[in-house]
């Protein structure tokens, strides 16, 4: 089912490249995307990501929220910039969107599995 409802649901679509280009991409392909480079920083599992068009003068642009679970060790502010970096270096890269603003809000702190629970 729920590849049924992505296929009904793409998500509206995004801006790429300069306005001229007329290039496009669906929300739901780009947030996939975001949120497995988000998911490379240790420990991290994104949950929900939101993309829409920023207003404003730069027109290709967009705003982008993410809610992430984290090790609950981790601190906060510096494991939120390590998400932001990798988020933004992939939206950069691939699909080659241009990110107006970022919001990375934490929305659980959870344990970090234990070693034995790693290797089964």
């Amino acid at each position: 089912m729920d590849l049924v409802r992505l296929e009904l649901r793409p998500g509206r679509p995004l801006p790429l490249g300069e306005p001229a280009e007329d290039r496009w991409i669906m929300e739901t392909v780009a947030a996939r995307t975001l949120r497995e480079a988000a998911e490379t920083v240790d420990g991290v599992r994104a949950g929900s990501c939101r993309l829409a068009p920023a207003d404003g003068p730069d027109a290709v642009a967009v705003e982008l929220r993410l809610d992430i679970h984290a090790p609950a060790g981790a601190g906060p502010p510096e494991l939120a910039e390590r998400v932001r970096q990798r988020v933004r270096e992939t939206a950069d890269r691939h699909p080659g969107l241009v990110v107006a603003a970022m919001d990375i809000r934490i929305t659980d702190l959870v344990d970090a599995p234990a070693a034995d629970d790693q290797e089964g």
